[in-house]
């Protein structure tokens, strides 16, 4: 058992088991659906040939907390503690991206802003590809080979030459330049 003092002084004894696991929830099962439906930004159980895309308010997370008049950290708990409840909040999430992505098909609503959302609430992206070919011809894999080390900083290769007089010589190699040479 512990103890706790209140401001009034007045001194509590608390099953510590109880004290660990924190207040009871006030999450209900019926919060699911009113999580699909602030999410999804219509009744998702009427029939959706009736739904006018141009006219949905579609829901945030912060959104959905107050409409269930609980704090953004508690909904955020139950999210990730409640598999129905993250269940709903995901599944009207996909809904919502739907929703928008035809908006932006059709034409209708701000596209700006619409993509804005997309964006920043559905991990949508600008997609630049990018294509990178790296070739090695038959000069660079044979001083790869042979032991050479590569100094990609400057874009050579540096190999220890042993001459006909015994000099070692470096030689650079550029892929780039018109010509190589031997250095001392």
């Amino acid at each position: 058992m512990a103890r706790t003092a209140s401001k009034n002084g007045s001194i509590a004894v608390i099953n510590q088991k109880a004290a660990a696991m924190g207040r009871p929830s006030n999450y209900r099962k019926e919060y699911d659906q009113v999580a699909l439906d602030h999410m999804a930004g219509f009744d998702t159980q009427g029939d959706w040939n009736d739904i006018d895309i141009t006219k949905l308010k579609l829901g945030t997370l912060r959104g959905l907390a107050a409409r269930l008049d609980i704090s953004p950290a508690v909904l955020y708990e139950w999210k990730k503690n409640i598999k129905e409840f993250d269940y709903a909040i995901e599944k009207g999430k996909a809904l919502q991206e739907e929703i928008m992505a035809q908006r932006l098909i059709v034409g209708v609503g701000q596209t700006a802003g619409t993509i804005f959302a997309l964006k920043n609430l559905h991990s949508w992206a600008d997609r630049q590809e990018v294509h990178t070919t790296v070739s090695m011809n038959d000069r660079i894999s044979d001083h790869l080979k042979g032991g050479n080390r590569v100094d990609w900083d400057k874009g050579e290769i540096v190999q220890t030459v042993e001459t006909s007089d015994g000099v070692h010589k470096v030689e650079r190699w550029d892929d780039d330049a018109d010509t190589n040479t031997l250095a001392e």
